[in-house]
């Protein structure tokens, strides 16, 4: 559930970055890993934060997602 394609993203990742909340709240309910970074050091959480609604935000926070990770550019 937490397999990395080349650009290290998880399915997680990747679900929140196209803005799929009943994916990302289905992975993270099977146990996907809410903090692991992309090859630019994004976690879901920063896709949720710029592309998902706000229910994926609440849903990762819910889940442990750690806000006060930086990307590669510091952001949070």
């Amino acid at each position: 559930i937490n397999i990395k394609n080349n650009r290290l993203e998880t399915p997680l990742i990747t679900a929140a970055l196209h803005s799929a909340c009943r994916v990302v709240a289905k992975l993270v309910q099977l146990g996907a890993e809410v903090n692991e970074r992309d090859n630019q050091g994004n976690t879901a959480l920063h896709y949720a934060v710029l592309n998902a609604p706000e229910k994926t935000v609440v849903v990762l926070s819910m889940s442990g997602a750690d806000v006060t990770i930086q990307n590669s550019d510091g952001q949070t």
